[in-house]
């Protein structure tokens, strides 16, 4: 072993506390390459200014197109020069931010995503300018016959007979990435970068890429041929009163996937994404279409500095369609994007390749019925994250907002979209717990968007919305918040109408998670709700509260008055009058930090359609499905690939 990783390995037994590993989130196992170093991290440099760092990360991107040219998935801890711990964090809870924690960001990533294999890349250094050849490691608290000391061995004989360098073997070691990973690993050593001979060779593309290919052939001896089998269709059987998440990574590797959820009985159903990779920690959360439509509206949406905006669009029939997407800004509409989506399939359309620096609204027409959502990864300000929402199927005069606030560093946001030929003028009206505030109108030209700033009419306080227009306009409502130190960004659409029962399929309540239920009583009598929390061993935690006429209540629902911690309550509520719900989370658990809201279903029901997902990169992605009902479901989901 050469004094340098000797040096390393000594400093790395140093860091001793290490967060727990994530649960695996993928059976179909990606392989994770690791790209050595990065950001203000060099790693080891050349006599001749060459940089471990760059290098690395050239043979890392060369391994990750050999194995996903070859039908493996691929899970990368870096693709540029960055260190994967962003924004930085102090992951080994030692009370600074050093090495110790790029390095377990590194391992959070592998942990998380269920890799099958991890391959750290790397190239040496020594004191001796004359040491040179190739070695891999493997973690020295495994034996010889051990299934990374396998790995690391192909690995090497691969590389080697690749790069003809001399074999300096294969050797255990106590490196962190090793040591914390859950599943085989492997670190790669190619070259010596202080070997003037080496550095030069390291320094061209082709022998980067022989090193590359050794990686890859090493894997595939490993591990075999690529997984092929995902499943379709996935079923699931629900008592009276319960509920079920299925964790759709359990299942499908580095897939964008919509789905079709159908059942015997009307139930209801929501999806979530978590969201943990460098740059965006948060989540969405999104209740499902009940029906399919040939036509979609969404308010929201921008491609402005820090926003990374997509569509996703699912086609649940037998039959192929042609979708045709037309933005509406600020300034004017743009000529409709034609995107074809095959039967029982999904598409993303990012939109930041089409508009440049724009806010916009969207209309989405289709030859047979689709679901369309949009997806919104930010950065804004000291916040990040992504937030989700499903479209409207129509447009509206009037549109309800449960939640909202404007105190401290929350700011919240109103979308307005106008699809229509004739101008819509549009008033808003504040309600908080001070009493209503007249918001003003808003003037929206035909086929525009507007975004209202709420904290403009009502500073430092919470905050219900109506939106009232003299034609049909699409509202949604954007909250960037910050809570206790969490920070992050949830979007949901409004409600047409109050209405006397909701229904809530997420809700958690467990270690690290706030939940708040958000009633909104627009009306001029007092409303009694009748809440259930409906736990998913059957049994049922039911609640009374009253809100008063032209009044918001927030219920905290981790308290102990109402469904209490440690649960996983759906939820459902019976009004004496119509009133609006939305249920808001924010959230610090296995590495995902943020916060979601929506507003919830009107209705049960037996066919549930959802268009946004993704299992790979960082991304968690679930589908929560209750029986508010006495009888049982039978449920199956199609998953829309």
């Amino acid at each position: 072993m050469s004094l340098r990783n000797l040096f390393i390995c000594l400093t790395l037994l140093a860091v001793t506390a290490a967060l727990t590993p994530a649960p695996a989130m993928a059976v179909c196992g990606p392989v994770v390459i690791d790209a050595g170093h990065g950001g203000a991290d060099s790693g080891a440099v050349g006599p001749n200014g060459l940089t471990e760092k760059e290098v690395n990360l050239d043979i890392a991107l060369r391994t990750r197109d050999l194995l996903r040219a070859g039908g493996y998935p691929v899970v990368m801890t870096r693709e540029t020069d960055i260190s994967p711990n962003l924004p930085p964090r102090d992951l080994t809870g030692d009370g600074s931010i050093g090495i110790g924690d790029d390095l377990q960001a590194r391992v959070d990533i592998a942990n998380r995503v269920g890799a099958s294999i991890f391959v750290a890349i790397h190239n040496n250094a020594s004191l001796s300018s004359g040491a040179g050849g190739t070695e891999t490691y493997h973690w020295s608290g495994v034996d010889s016959e051990s299934d990374s000391a396998r790995l690391a061995k192909v690995i090497q004989e691969e590389i080697v007979s690749e790069i003809g360098l001399a074999s300096r073997g294969v050797y255990g070691a106590n490196f962190y990435v090793l040591r914390r990973t859950d599943m085989p690993a492997a670190l790669v050593e190619g070259g010596f970068l202080s070997n003037p001979v080496e550095e030069a060779l390291l320094g061209t593309p082709s022998f980067r890429q022989k090193i590359a290919q050794g990686v890859f052939d090493g894997i595939k001896r490993y591990s075999g041929p690529p997984p092929k089998h995902e499943p379709t269709i996935l079923t699931r059987n629900l008592e009276p009163g319960t509920r079920v998440e299925i964790d759709l990574n359990d299942y499908l590797c580095e897939r964008s996937t919509g789905a079709r959820v159908t059942a015997d009985v009307p139930i209801t159903a929501e999806r979530s994404i978590y969201l943990d990779k460098p740059g965006h920690s948060g989540g969405s959360v999104s209740r499902g279409a009940p029906k399919p439509s040939k036509t979609w509206y969404l308010a929201e949406g921008t491609t402005q500095n820090g926003f990374d905006s997509w569509l996703l669009l699912a086609n649940p029939t037998q039959y192929g369609t042609t979708a045709k997407i037309k933005y509406m800004t600020e300034t004017g509409s743009r000529n409709p994007v034609k995107v074809f989506i095959p039967a029982f399939s999904r598409r993303s359309v990012h939109v930041n390749a089409t508009l440049i620096n724009k806010s916009f609204g969207t209309k989405v027409t289709a030859g047979r019925p689709i679901v369309v959502e949009r997806s919104v990864y930010f950065k804004y300000g000291e916040m990040n994250g992504m937030h989700t929402s499903i479209g409207a199927m129509a447009p509206a005069k009037q549109w309800y907002f449960a939640e909202g606030r404007t105190s401290g560093r929350n700011d919240t946001w109103i979308g307005l979209l106008n699809p229509g030929p004739t101008a819509a003028t549009v008033h808003m009206r504040y309600v908080t717990p001070l009493g209503e505030v007249d918001g003003g109108t808003v003037v929206i030209p035909a086929y525009r968007r507007r975004s209202v700033s709420v904290d403009s009419h009502v500073p430092d306080s919470e905050v219900s919305i109506i939106v009232e227009a003299d034609r049909g306009v699409v509202a949604e409502r954007a909250v960037y918040f910050d809570e206790g130190g969490i920070r992050g960004g949830s979007v949901t659409l409004g409600t047409r109408r109050p209405s006397y029962r909701w229904y809530f399929a997420e809700g958690n309540t467990r270690g690290g998670r706030v939940e708040r239920l958000v009633l909104f009583n627009p009306g001029n009598v007092s409303s009694v709700v009748a809440v259930e929390y409906m736990l998913a061993n059957g049994s049922v935690i039911k609640r009374e509260r009253e809100v008063a006429a032209g009044s918001r209540l927030v219920l905290s629902v981790d308290d102990a008055a109402e469904a209490g911690t440690r649960k996983r309550p759906s939820i459902r509520l019976v009004a004496s009058a119509p009133i609006v719900a939305e249920r808001v989370m924010f959230f610090d658990w296995q590495g995902y930090s943020g916060g979601h809201a929506s507003i919830g279903s009107l209705w049960m029901s037996k066919r549930w359609y959802f268009a946004a997902g993704f299992t790979g990169s960082g991304h968690s992605s679930r589908l929560i499905i209750a029986n508010p009902t006495k009888f049982k479901a039978k449920v199956k989901v199609r998953l829309l690939k």
